[in-house]
């Protein structure tokens, strides 16, 4: 057999390749279109709005404009007006003891009175700062930070106040399952006592009454013994009421602030017999 000889198949010769610049996308016209003008309006216009806004930002971070000044608040609270005078009607106090297990809490001095810049108005419910001298006595432990944890009354004869009013004023919450954001939950509970009795109702409709003695307390654990008397220190006698106005309780009259003197320094109770045991315990 004759072998068949193919002729050698030619090398194929390599296109010289040329090299095309590409066009960046961003210059690159649309598909059959040319360069539109207004695109690059647009993205000037995108341009300075974002260099707006970011000199504004950086403007209002670097020059923060001063905050106005807050106004006080001296409207009424649960009924009970701001006061920019002194009411005569009645006037006594009442001392208040709060235990959060073996803590004593303090009411803040000043408390019901409002700085209104131009001057000062008072709640009828207060809390006076403690005397620097002849301070008064207690079976609790004494509170600090200037304050006595005295309730003064200073109101219209006749007008009734409770402890939940004068809590209100504070601004703190007060109830059968709340002292001052401590929940009753969780086997703790609240407790309240009037002058040493146990107190069975809501805490915050306890009356505020001349010369009492009121315990709160939020535990276990209790603070015992539960003091049932305080002795107040020696009070200034107040400005006489005027005509046709009822005169005011027995702590704030002149004869009581002369017998508070003469018993050591502390106010009587209104029964005889609480006078004799406190002026005994003076």
């Amino acid at each position: 057999m004759s072998r068949q000889h193919r002729a050698p198949t030619p090398a194929r010769r390599s296109r010289p390749s040329l090299e095309v610049p590409r066009v960046p996308p961003a210059y690159r016209p649309r598909r059959g279109q040319g360069a539109d003008p207004a695109r690059w309006v647009w993205t000037g216009c995108i341009a300075l709005v974002a260099l707006v806004v970011g000199v504004g930002a950086w403007a209002t971070l670097t020059h923060a404009p001063t905050p106005a000044p807050q106004i006080p608040y001296t409207g009424p609270i649960d009924g009970i007006p701001c006061d920019a005078g002194t009411q005569s009607g009645q006037s006594f106090r009442v001392h208040l003891d709060i235990w959060v297990g073996t803590r004593a809490m303090v009411v803040p001095a000043g408390t019901g009175t409002v700085n209104t810049g131009s001057g000062t108005c008072q709640y009828y419910l207060t809390s006076p700062a403690a005397p620097t001298s002849a301070s008064g006595t207690s079976a609790s432990a004494t509170t600090g930070g200037g304050s006595s944890n005295i309730i003064a009354v200073a109101a219209p004869a006749g007008q009734k106040f409770t402890l939940g009013q004068f809590f209100a004023i504070w601004g703190l919450p007060l109830s059968a399952s709340d002292l001052m954001g401590h929940q009753a939950a969780g086997g703790q509970s609240i407790r309240a006592y009037v002058n040493g009795k146990a107190w069975s109702g809501d805490p915050a409709g306890i009356p505020l009454q001349p010369d009492a003695e009121i315990v709160l307390e939020y535990g276990p654990p209790w603070h015992t013994p539960v003091p049932a008397t305080y002795a107040f220190p020696p009070q200034a006698s107040p400005a006489a009421a005027p005509s046709g106005t009822a005169a005011s309780s027995s702590s704030s009259s002149a004869p009581a602030a002369a017998s508070s003197s003469a018993a050591g320094g502390s106010v009587p109770k209104s029964s005889a017999s609480s006078s004799a045991s406190r002026s005994a315990s003076g």
